[in-house]
């Protein structure tokens, strides 16, 4: 029996599945972070992506249970 339900990614954008994310976990009033994503990049010597900006941007660091976090960057490089 062939299964028939839409799938609920097949259209999705990578901003409406940040859109989908603010609406199921939405962030905490102040959480995001400002970077000064130059500066930052500049010291990593790459560019980081979009989302990872806006998810930084809206959220901050964040950590999910105990297995997931999501740490936001700083000039300082393993490096310096």
């Amino acid at each position: 029996m062939p299964n028939d339900a839409p799938d609920p990614f097949k259209y999705m954008t990578a901003q409406s599945s940040f859109e989908v994310l603010t609406e199921l976990l939405p962030p905490r009033p102040g959480s995001g972070l400002a970077v000064d994503w130059s500066a930052v990049e500049e010291a990593w010597e790459l560019k980081f992506p979009s989302d990872y900006k806006n998810l930084i941007a809206h959220y901050g660091e964040i950590v999910l249970g105990d297995y997931l976090s999501v740490m936001a960057p700083d000039t300082v490089t393993p490096d310096t």
